[in-house]
């Protein structure tokens, strides 16, 4: 991209799951969409639907093309060269970077919905456990230094953009969000419950130099008197998740 057009934006992308026998609204985070789909599809992006059986197996060509996810330690090196001394060329590929045992375990038989390019892409697992529905999304972008002349300070400024856009979203409503330290170079996670639907939603945004990912899980809300356990659970899973991806980021 010529260096006149101005940085990506990282607001979520979101590609609507093929949805579960139930009539359900997408869970939204984030502010707004459609912005960075189209951005995608401008890059040469590409949003597919398939389905995931949920057996771990070994990375192969054939298996890429038909969707199935990809172990980290496979991919990630081959998607993520270096494009100056600590900056990132290519963002990680969001179908890639989550091992086919953590999607088995999180969304088992998951419908898959990817998209995106050489500088974002998501990854979108849904389904359901028995009669109760699951959701993990992952989002990657990076900013370069050819649309950029400062893209970590780019990315500093996207994830602080996405904290704000967060207090303000219109889908969903925040319970909590906090920085939190371990995570990259810095990030935040955030719990909320949907305002139209019986979902709720851990979320982890993490910076990593010139790069940014997301992970969102999400499951439908709990009975009452569960609402803290819950929380805690999307969290941990969402951070969990988090933590397995920053592998790729190297």
């Amino acid at each position: 991209m010529p260096l006149a057009r101005p940085p990506e934006p990282f607001n979520r992308v979101y590609s609507t799951p093929v949805p579960p026998p139930q009539t359900r609204r997408p869970v939204v985070i984030g502010g707004v969409l459609t912005a960075v789909v189209a951005l995608a599809i401008g890059a040469g992006g590409l949003v597919v639907y398939d389905r995931y059986d949920g057996a771990p197996q070994a990375s192969t060509t054939k298996q890429a093309r038909a969707g199935k996810p990809q172990a980290a330690d496979a991919g990630a090196q081959a998607v993520l060269p270096q494009a100056a001394p600590g900056l990132f060329k290519r963002a990680p590929q969001a179908c890639v970077i989550v091992s086919p045992d953590t999607v088995h375990r999180l969304v088992p038989a998951a419908t898959i919905a990817r998209g995106g390019g050489l500088t974002a892409s998501t990854c979108d697992y849904s389904g359901k456990v028995g009669s109760r529905f699951r959701e993990l999304r992952v989002e990657t972008q990076i900013f370069t230094p050819a649309v950029s002349p400062d893209p970590v300070d780019d990315a500093k400024a996207a994830i602080g953009n996405r904290w704000a856009d967060a207090r303000e979203d219109p889908v969903v409503r925040t319970v909590e969000m906090r920085h939190v330290a371990g995570l990259g170079d810095e990030a935040y996670e955030r719990y909320a419950t949907d305002k139209g639907q019986p979902t709720v939603v851990g979320e982890v945004v993490v910076r990593v130099r010139n790069s940014l990912a997301a992970v969102s899980y999400v499951e439908n809300a709990p009975a009452a008197g569960g609402a803290d356990a819950a929380r805690q659970r999307c969290l941990a899973e969402a951070t969990a998740v988090a933590r397995e991806i920053l592998r790729a980021f190297k």
